[in-house]
């Protein structure tokens, strides 16, 4: 099992422009945190635990263990992230909410009815993707393979 990602963040009431690159200047990274149950919240985070998280062995799937100071830990997902292109250095996070209790649940019928995700969950799952651009493509990989739904995961079948 990897090893869990803690990553400190504080909550920051200043927002806009400037308040963002005095924060860079600081040597923290404006970033916002939402999703799932709980207010949106703006926070700092520090750039090298970012790279932290981009470098360690599940990348950008990583669930991380946000500690937000003032407002407890909770769980999420580095869900995007934008780099300046000349300097290399990171601009502002993403990070979305995850609830670690909470089985997926697909419908077929716009919300009318509502079943478990159609495919048999492997025990030892290394990733699993969603496609922003298309929330219906979903990839899932494993020790049996990497597979493919374009159904929300109704049908996975393996990638040949």
């Amino acid at each position: 099992m990897a090893e869990e990602i803690v990553l400190n963040a504080k909550d920051r009431s200043e927002r806009g422009k400037n308040a963002a690159r005095r924060l860079r200047r600081e040597g923290m990274v404006p970033a916002v945190i939402y999703g799932g149950e709980g207010e949106n919240l703006a926070v700092a985070v520090d750039p090298k635990a970012l790279q932290k998280v981009l470098r360690s062995e599940a990348g950008r799937n990583a669930i991380l263990k946000l500690d937000i100071a003032g407002h407890g830990a909770t769980n999420a997902i580095l869900k995007s992230w934008q780099v300046d292109p000349i300097r290399e250095s990171f601009l502002h996070a993403d990070f979305y909410r995850i609830a670690m209790d909470v089985a997926i649940r697909v419908t077929d019928d716009g919300g009318k009815t509502v079943r478990p995700a159609g495919f048999q969950v492997h025990s030892d799952n290394h990733a699993l993707v969603f496609d922003p651009a298309d929330r219906n493509h979903l990839l899932v990989g494993n020790d049996g393979g990497l597979y493919e739904s374009y159904d929300h995961g109704a049908h996975v079948p393996a990638l040949q």
